[in-house]
């Protein structure tokens, strides 16, 4: 290998030519060809320089090509099936013809577009053929690659596509195949703001947030609870999950899988507050108590309510009372937290006042008269001097003895039993002094006579009861 040799030629005369020298022999077969490339674009590798490469693709189907004077080769689109074999064979420029080789099977479908699971501020992932090499096209000349995993699991950590911007993925198969390109979604690399919370009683506990965010209630000890917010970013838990007086931890997803900072939330209010007292219900108002901050709610009927709502201490009112004489209404209360407590029908509503006291009697004996059954009656003596008695269910009252100064008088005014405050009235001047005892002027068989104090009723007593 490598010599060379001289050649004369001797005719059959017996003439011998002149002698040229040999090329040095080549008596050395090429190498098998190797194969860097079986895919849809073609069939190549590298050989010896120049030398003929034959590919049997069976059934004395043939071809041939030539390599380069570095070596390379091709056949271009691969003639290979997808999923074949062939054979492969060098051929030098001296004849000599190498080992042959039987190529992998032929890949020459290129893989799916990559699938996107993710596109978020944590990453861009998905999934693709196995192994796959795969091309992330952010524009302007930038592209980043990453390798899908056996499972065909492939990521870019973190995201590499600004909030709101797209890129293009493509991926290329272990046999170079290149699939088609796909456009990325709008990169959403902002997490939602954490929850708002507008109700947590007994009926639910609910809110807003980002539009289609999944909502997660983190009640501890390893329980959680998950809902997903309308197109309107409303929420619910339904009844509320959060047992009274305790709070849970509230977190949102949005639909790109970023995660919200938590909120806790208030104590969970789920206990409906006891009904109304009513305290007064005339003319002046209706009013009473509840739970503090409750909104009452008066239904009238026919359609028509009224509300107001409880001060700290519970205390509420409608002022002036809007129940008409005679008639009731029926009482709500609504919690701070949304809870509604149970209904209750108030008595019938006493707008009428009293009428003032008559005064029947005022003497020494008493200060007496008749007024609305039940009613409170209040005696001003004026300089801040007041007394109060209450009437029967008659109407008869007395202040016993009169507290009137003889020849004063004093204010009366009645309260009834619903609290409306009559008219005052002045009583006559008191006369509290008795009158001396008659003279007699006269005691014949015509008469007995004499004089007494002016309009006083003189009565005789004849003993036995007879007056």
């Amino acid at each position: 290998y490598g010599e060379t040799g001289k050649l004369t030629a001797t005719d059959t005369a017996g003439n011998i030519g002149p002698s040229v020298t040999t090329d040095k022999a080549d008596t050395v077969a090429p190498l098998a060809p190797s194969v860097e490339q079986n895919n849809a674009a073609n069939l190549s590798g590298t050989s010896e320089a120049n030398a003929l490469i034959t590919l049997d693709l069976g059934n004395g189907n043939t071809l041939t090509t030539t390599a380069n004077s570095q070596g390379k080769w091709l056949f271009a689109p691969n003639p290979i099936a997808d999923g074949e074999t062939a054979t492969l064979t060098a051929t030098d420029a001296a004849g000599n013809i190498g080992p042959s080789i039987t190529t992998d099977k032929a890949d020459t479908i290129a893989p799916l577009a990559p699938s996107v699971e993710q596109n978020n501020a944590s990453g861009l992932s998905g999934s693709s053929e196995a192994n796959a090499v795969i091309t992330l096209d952010l524009g302007n000349g930038n592209t980043l690659t990453t390798t899908a995993n056996s499972q065909g699991k492939w990521s870019f950590a973190p995201n590499p596509i600004a909030d709101g911007e797209t890129g293009k993925l493509t991926a290329t198969d272990v046999a170079g195949n290149v699939g088609a390109e796909t456009t990325t979604d709008k990169t959403d690399t902002v997490a939602p703001l954490a929850p708002s919370v507008e109700q947590n009683n007994a009926a639910s506990l609910s809110g807003t947030s980002e539009a289609n965010a999944v909502i997660t209630l983190d009640l501890g000890h390893g329980n959680t609870l998950t809902t997903t917010a309308n197109s309107q970013g409303k929420w619910s838990f339904a009844p509320n999950p959060i047992a009274d007086g305790e709070t849970g931890k509230l977190t949102a997803t949005d639909a790109a899988g970023n995660v919200g900072a938590s909120i806790t939330t208030d104590k969970a209010d789920t206990i409906a507050p006891l009904v109304p007292s009513v305290e007064q219900n005339n003319a002046s108002g209706l009013s009473g108590t509840s739970e503090a901050n409750a909104v009452i709610a008066l239904d009238l009927g026919n359609g028509n309510t009224l509300t107001t709502a409880a001060d700290s201490q519970g205390k509420w009112s409608f002022a002036p009372n809007p129940i008409a004489n005679g008639e009731t209404g029926k009482l709500t209360v609504t919690d701070a937290a949304g809870n509604i407590g149970a209904e209750t029908i108030t008595d019938k509503a006493d707008t009428v006042a009293p009428l003032a006291p008559s005064v029947e009697q005022n003497n020494a004996a008493n200060l007496s008269g008749t007024s609305e059954a039940n009613t409170l009656i209040t005696l001003d003596l004026g300089n801040g001097n007041t007394l109060t008695t209450t009437a029967n269910s008659q109407g008869k009252w007395s202040f016993v003895p009169n507290p009137i100064a003889d020849g004063e008088t004093a204010t009366l005014m009645a309260t009834d039993a619903a609290g409306n405050i009559g008219a005052e009235t002045t009583t006559a001047k008191a006369d509290t002094v008795a009158p001396l005892a008659p003279s007699v002027e006269q005691n014949n068989a015509a008469s007995l006579s004499g004089t007494s104090e002016a309009n006083a009723v003189i009565t005789l007593d004849l003993g036995h009861g007879n007056t």
